[in-house]
């Protein structure tokens, strides 16, 4: 099975539209799908993960995210611009830069209590944020 995928592994690659990431994946290294422009939708296991820096950065096409609980990495979901609502049920914090430039955000359901690290939401002008305890989701 499938424990990590792999630095750039994907990055670039404009065809694909839809990731579904397998369940025993514990990490996805840095850029890994960056600059996947036609991802439409995109599926990560109910567990902790680990998304380092730029893993989905400039996924231009993604629309919605789940994050059931992990670590987010800087940069990690920055220029999603088509990226509209966010759910991050268990995460303790959110890097630099991560939901940068995504500027068609409009609602983020985030967890109490989560620190959120400078500029992770810059030009998300139009985002309304929920917090809310874990179950409430």
């Amino acid at each position: 099975s499938v424990v990590e995928i792999g630095k750039e592994a994907f990055a670039y690659c404009s065809k694909i539209q839809s990731v579904e990431i397998p369940p025993f994946t514990k990490r996805i290294k840095e850029g890994a799908f960056q600059d996947c422009e036609s991802i439409k939708t995109l599926v990560l296991p109910n567990k902790y993960i680990v998304i380092d820096d730029f893993a989905f950065s400039y996924c231009s096409s993604l629309k919605a995210l789940q994050i059931y609980d992990g670590y987010i990495g800087d940069n990690s979901f920055e220029g999603c611009t088509s990226l509209e609502t966010l759910t991050i049920y268990k995460a303790k914090s959110i890097g630099y830069n991560s939901f940068a430039g995504a500027s068609s955000l409009k609602t983020a359901v985030l967890p109490e209590g989560i620190e959120i690290m400078d500029n992770s939401f810059e030009d998300c002008e139009h985002v309304e944020f929920k917090y809310v305890t874990l179950g409430e989701v």
